[in-house]
């Protein structure tokens, strides 16, 4: 990918838009938005030739982090970068938590079947699917809406 920013103005920008801070230390609480300052839209640590950030902001996180690198190739900026999970074995936790609501469901259907109001549980399943779904997909916009806005700030095109 390449950037329609000079060096200098792509490292300015990185300093101007990124607050310091390692990105895998980003935690946001309840009380984040009296003690943290979301004015700046990335969070993370750079350097003169890579990066590596994730989103900033008091009431929401990504679990995504942008690594990448940057530099000056035929008078045009250069830019490397890859979006994965902030931890490694993130992927694995995600997982965990599928197979513990699918087997509390499988649980709770089980200890109900033999009632006679097991019709009821139609609803409960459908609630927790909601569930997982929702998570699914809040995940996976925070991973696109991350890489949109690095595109957008640093001026990032094919």
């Amino acid at each position: 990918m390449h950037s329609h920013l000079s060096l200098s103005e792509f490292r300015s920008t990185l300093h101007a838009k990124t607050k310091q801070g390692h990105p895998k230390l980003k935690f946001v609480t309840p009380f984040s938005w009296l003690f943290r300052d979301s004015s700046k839209p990335f969070y993370g640590l750079y350097d003169a030739h890579t990066f590596s950030l994730t989103s900033n902001g008091a009431f929401s996180h990504s679990s995504f982090v942008l690594r990448g690198s940057y530099k000056l190739e035929n008078a045009r900026l250069h830019v490397n970068y890859t979006v994965g999970p902030r931890f490694a074995w993130q992927y694995w936790f995600w997982g965990l938590w599928v197979v513990a609501v699918c087997g509390f469901m499988m649980y709770i259907n089980r200890m109900l079947y033999a009632t006679p109001q097991s019709d009821n549980l139609i609803p409960i399943d459908c609630f927790f699917v909601f569930l997982l779904g929702f998570a699914v997909l809040t995940t996976l916009r925070s991973r696109k809406k991350l890489e949109q806005k690095f595109k957008q700030v640093f001026q990032i095109y094919p």
